[in-house]
Formats: C-alpha cells, sequence, structure tokens
C-alpha cells in the first residue's frame, strides 16, 4: 500500500522540488520508501533521494514526472517504485495489491516475459498491462490505483479498481495533469486550492459526503471506480482518449431459483474462504479488525483457518454500553483462539475534528469515520495490514435501508394520506417538529423513496441563498443506476445503489484515509468480485427475509458462533454529539455564525433549538462543523 503522484507539463518547466514535495504530502500513506521517475525533465542532483531520469528535456515534448511514497507489504527488498520494465520503455506506479498476480506472473513467464523482481505484484501488473494492456484489467483480483506510462506511444493510462477501494484525484487541462493519491497533494504541487466547487458542496451538504467524480474544488475529479482512462500526452496540453468502464455489478437475466440453500452455502463458503486466503498474502504481519458484528467475525474465523499462530484481532470500547461491542469481540476472540487487543476509546471532539479534516482533505461527516480512525490507530502499533467487513451490508443486504425501501408503513396504505403528507412537508418550516414522521410514514415511491433515506435536500435552506440558487441537487449517476436496474429484483437494485455509490463515495473513503493516516493497509474480502458476484445471482430470500438481512451469512457464521450470538441486535459504535453540543463544542457552535457560506439566521435557529435540549439537532450540526473547520484549515474562500 503506498501513496502515488504524478505530473505532466506541457508549457511550463516541470520543478523536481514541487514534485518532491508533493510527493512527501503522502509521507502517511508510505513512510517506508519514496522514489522518483522524470521523463524529458532536465536532470537535477538531488541528494539523498531515490530519483531517476528517463530522457532529457526537448522542445515541445511532454515533461513528465511519477512519485511514489511505499508502505513495503510485498516482496520488501526489491519491490521499489516507481518501477520500469526491463527495456525502461514502461513505467509504473502503484497502490494497492493484486492477489493473483502468481497466476498472472506464471502466464506471463510462459510467455517469455522478463522479470527483474523476486515475488513483486508491482512488477507482475506492469508486464502484464504492457503485453495485454487494459484487456488484463478484468483479470485482476485486488485493489489498486495505478498510473501506466509507455514512452514510445506518449500514452499514460489511470486505473481504478471495481469498488474504488484506493483513489485517485486528477487534474487536466490548462497545460497540464496532475493526480495523487490524496488531494492534499494536488493542492501542494498547484500552489493554492481551487475555487470550491457548488454542486460537490451540495453534495456534501445533503449526503454528508461528496460523489464521485466531483471533488470539492472547481477542476479537480476523482477517477470512478472500475474505470481506465488513457491520454495521449503528445499533443500539447494532452488529450484523454478514453475512458471505459470495465467491470459492472450486473445479475443475470433470470435468477436460478432451483439450487438448494445448502449449494448456494457451499459456493460462498468456498468463494469467501479464497478471499480470505488470499488476503493473507504479505511479507509482514496481518490482522484483523473486530467489532461484535457476524461480517468481522466470519472474517477472523476464516481467516484463523489459513494461520498457523493466532491472527490479532483489535477492538475499540466506548463508556456507553448500548453501544460497546466488546465483549461480544472477546466472545469472538475467545471461540477463535485469537489474540485479541482491546482499548477504551474516549474522544475530545477538538483534536477528533482536527485530525479528521486533515484526514480526510474534502468536507467528510459520516460518524463511523471516529471509531475506524482510532481502531486504526490501534492495529497500527503491531501490524501493517488488516482484514476488515467492509461490503458485507451492502451485498449481503445488512442495512436497514433495505428493510425500509421494502416494506410499506400502515398509514402509506391509507388511500390519499401519501399525497397530502408529502404536499404538507414540502411547506413546513426546516424546525418545524413532524417532518421526520412524515418522511418515514409517507415516502415516494421508487428512486425517491430510496433518495428520501439516503439524502437531505432542505439541507440546502441552512446555505446562504446566494449559494444555495446555484446548486444543481440532480444526482445523474444514481439516476442512470436506477434506469440500468429496471426490472431486477427490489434488494438486488438497491445493492447496486449502495455499492456504486455509498461504499465508494463514503465508505471506501472512511476506511481508505484512516487507514492510511497511521501507515495501515486495510483488506476487504467481502468485496473479492467473485463474492459480490455470488451475490448478485443468488435469491433474494438468502440476503434478506422475515426483516433481516444476511442471512445466508448468518448460516456460514453457524459453523463457529452460537445461535444467541448471531441473533444479537446490530449495533455500533456511538459518539455522543448530544452531549458534546451542549458542553465541549459550544465555541464550535458560536462560531457557525462567522461562515460566509451559511445562512445565519436559519444557523442560529438550529443552534438556539439544540441548547434548549428540546429536540437534537446534533448530527445536522455536526456536519455544519464539519465544513466550518476544514474551510479555515485549507483556507478556501468562503464564496465559491
Amino acid at each position: 500500500m503506498c501513496g502515488i503522484f504524478g505530473a505532466v507539463e506541457w508549457q511550463r518547466p516541470l520543478d523536481v522540488d514541487k514534485v518532491m514535495r508533493a510527493t512527501d504530502s503522502l509521507r502517511h500513506r508510505g513512510p517506508d520508501e519514496s522514489g522518483f521517475l522524470f521523463d524529458h525533465v532536465r536532470s537535477a542532483s538531488v541528494a539523498g533521494r531515490n530519483c531517476r531520469f528517463l530522457g532529457e528535456q526537448a522542445a515541445g515534448v511532454w515533461q513528465l514526472s511519477f512519485g511514489h511514497r511505499r508502505l513495503s507489504i510485498l516482496d520488501v527488498t526489491t519491490g521499489q517504485q516507481p518501477m520500469t520494465d526491463a527495456s525502461g520503455a514502461w513505467a509504473i506506479t502503484f497502490n494497492g495489491e493484486i492477489y493473483n498476480h502468481q497466476e498472472l506472473r506464471s502466464a506471463l513467464a510462459a510467455e517469455g516475459a522478463t522479470f527483474l523482481t523476486d515475488h513483486s505484484d508491482t512488477e507482475t501488473l506492469l508486464l502484464a498491462f504492457a503485453r495485454w494492456g487494459p484487456a488484463v484489467l478484468p483479470k485482476l483480483n485486488g485493489m489498486l490505483a495505478a498510473a501506466i506510462y509507455h514512452r514510445d506511444s506518449g500514452r499514460l493510462w489511470l486505473v481504478r479498481d471495481r469498488f474504488g477501494k484506493k483513489p485517485i484525484y486528477l487534474v487536466h487541462g490548462q497545460d497540464r495533469l496532475v493526480f495523487s493519491s490524496e488531494l492534499k497533494a494536488v493542492v501542494s504541487y498547484l500552489g493554492a486550492a481551487p475555487p470550491l466547487d457548488v454542486d460537490a458542496l451540495g453534495d456534501y451538504m445533503m449526503r454528508a459526503y461528496i460523489h464521485e467524480p466531483r471533488t470539492i474544488f472547481q477542476g479537480v475529479v476523482k477517477v470512478p471506480a472500475a474505470t481506465c482512462i488513457e491520454f495521449d500526452l503528445r499533443p500539447p496540453g494532452g488529450r484523454m482518449v478514453e475512458q471505459r468502464r470495465y467491470w459492472e455489478f450486473q445479475p443475470p437475466q433470470t435468477i436460478d431459483d432451483s439450487r438448494s440453500e445448502q449449494d448456494w452455502l457451499e459456493e460462498l463458503e468456498h468463494l469467501l474462504g479464497d478471499a480470505v486466503k488470499i488476503r493473507l498474502m504479505s511479507d509482514v504481519p496481518v490482522g484483523a479488525f473486530l467489532s461484535g458484528g457476524v461480517d468481522s467475525a466470519t472474517v477472523c474465523a476464516l481467516a484463523s483457518e489459513h494461520l498457523k499462530e493466532p491472527l490479532r484481532a483489535f477492538t475499540i470500547s466506548t463508556d456507553d454500553p448500548s453501544s460497546d461491542e466488546a465483549a461480544d469481540a472477546a466472545q469472538v476472540a475467545a471461540r477463535l483462539g485469537l489474540r485479541h487487543v482491546a482499548e477504551k476509546c474516549r474522544l475530545d471532539p477538538h483534536s477528533l475534528i482536527t485530525e479528521l479534516v486533515t484526514t480526510f482533505d474534502e468536507p467528510f461527516s459520516d460518524l463511523s469515520m471516529a471509531p475506524t480512525y482510532h481502531v486504526a490507530k490501534l492495529a497500527a502499533r503491531e501490524v501493517k495490514v488488516v482484514l476488515t467487513g467492509d461490503g458485507a451490508d451492502e451485498f449481503f443486504c445488512g442495512y436497514n435501508i433495505f428493510g425500509s425501501m421494502t416494506q410499506r408503513t400502515a398509514l402509506e396504505r391509507v388511500p390519499g394520506m401519501g399525497a397530502v403528507a408529502r404536499g404538507l412537508l414540502q411547506r413546513l418550516p426546516l424546525t418545524a417538529p413532524g417532518g421526520g414522521f412524515i418522511t418515514r410514514n409517507f415516502p415516494r415511491q421508487g428512486l425517491g423513496r430510496y433518495q428520501d433515506l439516503v439524502e437531505s435536500p432542505r439541507m440546502l435552506e441552512l446555505l446562504e441563498p446566494g449559494v444555495a440558487e446555484r446548486i444543481n441537487p440532480k444526482w445523474p449517476y444514481l439516476e442512470e443506476l436506477w434506469r440500468r436496474s429496471e426490472g431486477w429484483d427490489e434488494l438486488t437494485r438497491i445493492s447496486l445503489l449502495q455499492g456504486m455509490t455509498y461504499l465508494p463515495d463514503d465508505i471506501l473513503v472512511k476506511v481508505d484515509r484512516a487507514t492510511m493516516a497511521h501507515s495501515l493497509e486495510g483488506r476487504a474480502p467481502f468485496l473479492d468480485y467473485r463474492v459480490v458476484e455470488l451475490t448478485a445471482r443468488m435469491p433474494a430470500r438468502l440476503k434478506f427475509a422475515g426483516g433481516r438481512g444476511k442471512v445466508i451469512l448468518r448460516r456460514l457464521a453457524e459453523r463457529w458462533f452460537p445461535a444467541s450470538y448471531l441473533n444479537k441486535p446490530k449495533r455500533g459504535f456511538i459518539v455522543p454529539l448530544k452531549d458534546w453540543m451542549q458542553r465541549e463544542m459550544t465555541d464550535e457552535l458560536d462560531d457557525l455564525s462567522r461562515c460566509e457560506l451559511l445562512s445565519r439566521g436559519q444557523v442560529a435557529r438550529f443552534v438556539a433549538l439544540q441548547r434548549r435540549g428540546r429536540r437534537d439537532y446534533s448530527p445536522l450540526l455536526w456536519r455544519l462543523v464539519i465544513l466550518n473547520r476544514w474551510l479555515k484549515q485549507w483556507q478556501a474562500p468562503c464564496k465559491p
């Protein structure tokens, strides 16, 4: 796992020092080594740095640089990056892991490929792409964000894995191309933060995160998941040749309902077991996150079957007994013989806000980022790699939204009541009681019903009117996914929406930044594409039945755990926001009135209501506090 950076200039001289500073801003992603590659750039003597200059500067020719910060996990001795092939014509800077690289390496060897490393998956990816081009991407099993360069043709490819586990930010314009694992490196190279993107601001206000390809900055985009972008560097300013998705979540036209549940269970056990096994591939110690839930417990159980020593499992606990899963995690650890490391997590809101704004680079207010950040900090004391349970909720129907979308409320069944209630909701003030009751009991149908559950368009009313009126609240990609999935069963349709939006835009952003902030690599067996494609083929009844999700996953977990554990209600780490707002965060609430992006009158009204304690608006106010602190820390102009 690593941090990658690259810049291409056409008119301006490429500044070697700027490339190094930008790359070094990613040191937390790769503290072990750094490396740099330059092409068509004037050679420079850089003491103590691993730099390679391929070709001399020439008039009218692009100038290219790759930077790399390495977290050494596989082929520690010979896997340094950026890497070139034996001919020097191909180069790569790569962040991720290719779990099936040995199979690909064998196929390459059979075709006469020459290897310069012992067992580097980076070299395997480079040589496979050089030989087979983008056609190799669907054959990869792993996570990746990579830039691949062919000197002779002047071609550059940027590639992300199927689910977007590893990020790439991109700027292309004004005779410049810049990419990186994190926004901070892009801004470092540019020299100043670009203006705010108002539509991205709208995403954040409505959903608590910004969906790809947007970022909070104008002119900076995320390379979408499952996408390969090809650039021709030869024309002045460069030209995008193609942007193509190479994988889609797609169920078969007809679901096979004739197979027995036992058949499906055996296939799941085989595929998930192998997904866990190949994610133990490492030359350094591997551990796992362990909560009290079935996802992480199942991963730990399967991993333990392939290890000679006890798996190290990491848990954080809380003083709130209603959300503390430490006892459940300890029960799992004891049954499996894990080496369990648990620690009490006492959050301080002031330091937490600073850590999160620094770590995430963009406004991002999913509260689960706090426990994820701290369990990653705990694990990083002992290991460089952890297994996680991410992806199970999206594709095995674990979230509450699956039940909410499939169950009609009693009041919704009353003829005509829905239309009356929805009309009333549009006329109620934002602070009026009853709005949540109407939304829960009289939802819209189809995609509108889904949007009612995942976004809050009325949050835009908290923005200064001149800003709010410039925001387009439409979400074209969500609408495209809904149209594409017409005719699917409803649960699989929701999995598509969750897996292609919420997962890459929120969950995987959270996990990547929280782990890499502590130089820790997270691996998600449930996001092995073979497991995900299996869920697309399964009958819905194996994923959700009787008001509960993860039906077949619980059946698998019966191998190791009793029913008393598996039937416990879902819990999660609760951040004491309401208490913070009443005490520790009073200054942060007062400071909201100074943010020029926000409607001071509306915000003051919510702050006053929160302080009276009659209703709890703390999640809403937390979103505003994160935005305000982000604006200050990044010194971004308040008027986008």
